[in-house]
């Protein structure tokens, strides 16, 4: 059965927010780039030291893309 599911994001020990959705795609500048941009999140720099995370299907609209490093 299909459920939505809660994410909690934490960086650096603290949370960064909690995600409410059908799933999520983590990216960064070497790989998985294609499979964010199409969930709506964002393309990062190879010099970047950086992870995007982008819920897949959110269940709010105000949950984005989250860039950390």
């Amino acid at each position: 059965m299909a459920r939505i599911i809660e994410i909690e994001a934490y960086l650096d020990g603290q949370i960064v927010n909690l995600f409410r959705a059908d799933g999520f795609d983590r990216g960064h500048a070497t790989g998985s780039t294609a499979y964010n941009l199409s969930a709506g999140g964002r393309s990062s720099i190879h010099a970047m030291n950086a992870v995007v995370i982008t819920p897949i299907c959110p269940f709010t609209l105000s949950n984005r893309p989250i860039v950390g490093g």
